[in-house]
């Protein structure tokens, strides 16, 4: 049986088993060498997320998971691709979001098309899970993952919402300001698109007021336009109450 072989089934086998902690310690040393040598030499990410997951889970403390130790693995996690990338967000993502700079992962992650292509909703339960100093650390990466939903589909409004949390956790409302603005400037001016125009219009106000505020320079401009719109949105809401009222068959 070749050294590689033995490895995988050796890591598959603690995967579903449990381990004695007392024991934990043998298998430390081991572990750490399967995930370096596995980072340079192997393509085979998919198995390096699984070495990290029992490292992590079976090995190391909580001061080592948030120490230097944390942030190599996570440091490594970045660099994954694909599935192995897709891996270490949806199944072991909630293991790893103690580790340094892990939302740098998860917010590389819901750009990765083949995460896309199944779900993004790990990705963000992390990034709205994460502290305020990790979302200002990841300030760049999240500009960026809002930037590249331009110009805005409402299939991707919810995903749109969760950055301009982010933003405005980590005190950046004006960045989100700007990028909501350049969202509804996207959006056509029809009147099928009006609710979802309203909708974005009052993110980009909201995280205009957020902004404001924050500099202590809160305009009567902007709450205006913040009950305007929610007026709007109101007389929206109810016209389509009234035409969903219609009886079957009712023809124009």
């Amino acid at each position: 049986m070749s050294m590689g072989l033995y490895s995988s089934l050796t890591v598959s086998v603690l995967r579903y088993r449990s381990f004695p902690e007392e024991k934990r310690l043998l298998i430390k040393s081991p572990l750490w060498n399967l995930v370096l040598v596995y980072s340079k030499e192997s393509d085979d990410g998919d198995f390096l997320v699984d070495c990290i997951n029992l490292l992590v889970s079976l090995c190391l403390s909580d001061s080592e998971c948030k120490g230097a130790h944390g942030q190599l693995l996570s440091a490594i996690l970045l660099k994954q691709e694909g599935s192995a990338l897709y891996h270490a967000v949806n199944q072991s993502g909630y293991r790893f979001k103690t580790l340094p700079s892990f939302l740098k992962v998860a917010l590389k992650a819901i750009r990765d098309s083949y995460t896309r292509d199944i779900s993004i909703s790990d990705c963000k339960d992390i990034i709205l899970s994460s502290t305020k100093h990790e979302l200002i650390n990841s300030k760049k990466e999240i500009v960026g993952a809002l930037e590249l939903l331009k110009p805005l589909k409402q299939g991707d409004f919810l995903e749109a919402i969760t950055y301009a949390t982010a933003l405005s956790i980590s005190g950046e409302s004006a960045i989100g300001t700007n990028l909501f603005n350049d969202f509804v400037n996207s959006i056509p001016e029809e009147t099928r698109h009006l609710l979802w125009r309203i909708q974005t219009e009052l993110v980009a106000t909201a995280l205009q007021i957020e902004s404001e505020i924050q500099v202590g320079n809160l305009s009567n401009e902007s709450t205006q336009k913040w009950q305007e719109l929610i007026k709007k949105l109101e007389k929206e809401h109810e016209e389509r109450a009234e035409f969903r009222d219609f009886p079957p068959g009712f023809n124009f």
